[in-house]
């Protein structure tokens, strides 16, 4: 499967999957104590990430914090 980030502005990220348009999470920066917050595309799970990974592309960083999250997309 194929995921990609998209955004950035302020902190806000939005992962999709493919080509599809609908977001299958939200990564937000933590206005306070750092770390960011990544929310399942339908908001019915959260978790905290202390940092974002470090990758070549945004693809591969996608796909990590997809992986890191466990957020089921199906």
């Amino acid at each position: 499967m194929t995921y990609d980030i998209h955004g950035g502005d302020y902190g806000n990220y939005q992962i999709t999957e493919g080509n599809k348009a609908k977001p299958v999470a939200f990564v937000r920066r933590n206005q306070t104590g750092g770390g960011y917050t990544v929310t399942r595309g339908d908001k019915s799970k959260t978790i905290q990430m202390r940092n974002l990974p470090a990758t070549k592309t945004s693809t591969q960083q996608a796909i990590e914090i997809i992986a890191f999250s466990e957020i089921d997309t199906e």
